[in-house]
């Protein structure tokens, strides 16, 4: 938030925009950090209900798949390898 807040007060040729965002950015990536091992537990402890997942799953949701698929057909997905 601050560093949308810091670079949209400034010109968009302006050579130390990164300057001011540097700091903010920074200060972000290392609260991820932090909060991402928090996270994984977090998400441990929920239960996955396969069935119902699978019950729940539209074609919608396999699109950006199938898209790629079709895109580049000789690239494999994660799943694929």
């Amino acid at each position: 938030m601050e560093r949308e807040w810091v670079s949209g007060k400034l010109p968009s040729r302006y050579h130390r925009d990164l300057q001011l965002t540097k700091e903010p950015t920074i200060h972000t990536a290392v609260e991820v950090e932090e909060m991402l091992p928090v996270a994984s537990r977090v998400l441990a402890g929920f239960p996955i209900h396969r069935p119902r997942v699978t019950a729940a799953a539209r074609p919608e949701f396999h699109a950006t798949h199938d898209a790629r698929r079709r895109v580049c057909p000789k690239r494999r997905t994660l799943n694929e390898s």
